[in-house]
């Protein structure tokens, strides 16, 4: 038997239980047969040889369900876009038969507020775009305003100096405020009522 010399020997017994300890390892054995198979193809790995050939047929069924699930998440989201987008479609060409109805336009009418939506950036109110559209048609006839109901009429007496019913109506807000505040309202509400 050769000498060997005692510090090789040692270095080689340290090296030997480092490489037993590794490949012993339940959490880096297999890595490192992995590693010493790229290295040494020689080498012997019978442990990873073994999980490969067991895992293999695992491995290749997990990796096409992992594919098949993608296709089908796809398959779903492109579904689930295409009913959002066929909602809104929805919620448009119903806003547009109303506002065909409503103004009473003609296909031509109905492009120009189409063309309106598009080029003022008003995809998201169809109504506005039509009333637009109706304005510049010479269709649109705002209601006419009332000075009789307006509060901003020359007539209106703010501070109740030139009526006695003013002088009425200042006893009763002083005697009652609820009662005078609710006589207001109601007051109010048929004024609107009786010009609308």
């Amino acid at each position: 038997m050769p000498d060997i010399d005692p510090n090789r020997y040692e270095t080689a017994s340290r090296a030997e239980a480092l490489l037993n300890k590794l490949l012993g390892s339940p959490k880096h054995g297999l890595e490192v047969e992995r590693i010493i198979r790229e290295e040494m193809p020689e080498a012997r790995t019978d442990r990873l040889n073994l999980v490969e050939t067991v895992t293999a047929p695992v491995t290749a069924k997990v990796s096409a369900v992992e594919t098949a699930l993608a296709n089908i998440t796809k398959e779903f989201q492109d579904y689930k876009s295409g009913q959002e987008a066929s909602a809104a479609e929805t919620k448009l060409r119903s806003q547009l038969d109303e506002i065909r109805k409503d103004y009473s336009f003609t296909d031509e009418g109905m492009n120009k507020v189409i063309e309106k939506m598009r080029d003022d950036n008003l995809a998201h109110s169809p109504r506005a775009a039509a009333a637009l559209v109706a304005e510049e048609m010479g269709r649109y006839k705002p209601a006419p305003v009332s000075s009789r109901n307006s509060l901003l009429s020359p007539r209106v007496d703010y501070y109740g100096l030139n009526s006695r019913e003013s002088d009425k109506q200042w006893e009763k807000l002083q005697a009652d405020p609820w009662a005078w505040f609710d006589d207001q309202v109601v007051e109010t509400l048929d004024e609107f009522n009786a010009a609308a």
